[in-house]
């Protein structure tokens, strides 16, 4: 079990190679045990690159932390109703993953929440998105990356929900298989 207080960062003098010049944040645990060791070798506002001691560069996404909704213009009722909903309180915000495939989803709102976890030892960004379809009185949440991409994806072109001038994105639920995991993955496309 890792004790966030327990995080150490220290440096291996053995890694001599051009890109393991510098010190390799380690991240151990209570029991002394390195869990990763891993250094930013670019770092992009989208992504990083990383290079572990043992030569493996990864590529991580950074995910917006973003929110089309402005809190000064909702009512106290409205704050609380997005609370509940980013903390999963809320029974009305439908899982994204078993809603039907050709579903349409005007998008009129959205909330991107970035956050990491610890997967088999390892540290995981990931990002919560609530989607909100103002037309259908729908809402959705899920985790999912390539729903995530999709929608960053169209905002760059038409524009972010909160921008002057956007026009509510529509789009339909796919699904597709996935060359990584054993299950489908979320898609959308963009239909009007």
């Amino acid at each position: 079990m890792i004790n966030k207080n327990e995080v150490s960062y220290s440096e291996d003098p053995s890694l001599d190679s051009e890109l393991m010049d510098t010190a390799y944040p380690k991240v151990v645990d209570s029991n002394g045990e390195i869990i990763s060791e891993e250094k930013v070798i670019l770092d992009t506002p989208k992504y990083d690159i990383t290079i572990n001691a043992q030569g493996q560069k990864m590529k991580r996404a950074k995910y917006l932390d973003y929110s089309s909704i402005d809190p000064e213009q909702m009512t106290k009722k409205q704050k609380v109703e997005i609370y509940n909903m980013l903390n999963s309180n809320d029974d009305s915000v439908l899982a994204l993953k078993n809603v039907p495939q050709g579903t349409k989803i005007t998008v009129t709102d959205v909330i991107f929440r970035p956050f990491e976890k610890i997967v088999d030892n390892v540290f995981k960004r990931n990002v919560l998105i609530l989607l909100f379809d103002g037309e259908a009185g729908k809402k959705y949440a899920t985790n999912s990356k390539s729903i995530y991409f999709d929608l960053v994806n169209a905002f760059e072109v038409f524009g972010y929900p909160d921008r002057e001038g956007y026009e509510n994105l529509v789009f339909e639920l796919g699904r597709k298989k996935s060359t990584v995991t054993s299950y489908d993955c979320l898609n959308l496309k963009l239909i009007g």
